[in-house]
């Protein structure tokens, strides 16, 4: 939803939505979508702190969230076109499913 969000900014604004990314600018959406991401890779760590999952799993999970993570930050800032777009928001919705799907199964083998 922040890279929809991001992406839409201006013409969001112009027809009066008031998405986050209206009401605090392409910055906040920025700086939240990396926040986001760091959340989701710091629960990891915790998860295996409170005995929930392995530490080993925690930090392969970790890694691998750390580097889409990134990527997708990355890719934000420089995407311009529709097709890059859709690639960065299939790109995202893959990666939330993925990192659903390893913290669920961390947690049930647990």
């Amino acid at each position: 939803l922040v890279v929809n969000n991001y992406r839409d900014e201006p013409t969001d604004r112009r027809v009066g939505k008031r998405t986050t990314a209206v009401r605090f600018g392409r910055g906040f959406a920025r700086a939240e979508f990396i926040a986001l991401h760091l959340v989701a890779v710091a629960t990891l760590p915790a998860l295996a702190a409170l005995g929930l999952m392995s530490w080993i799993v925690a930090l392969v999970l970790a890694g691998m969230a750390g580097v889409a993570g990134a990527l997708q930050v990355h890719l934000l800032g420089q995407t311009r076109h529709a097709q890059e777009w859709l690639a960065l928001l299939g790109l995202t919705g893959r990666h939330l499913a993925m990192y659903a799907a390893g913290v669920t199964a961390a947690l049930l083998l647990t």
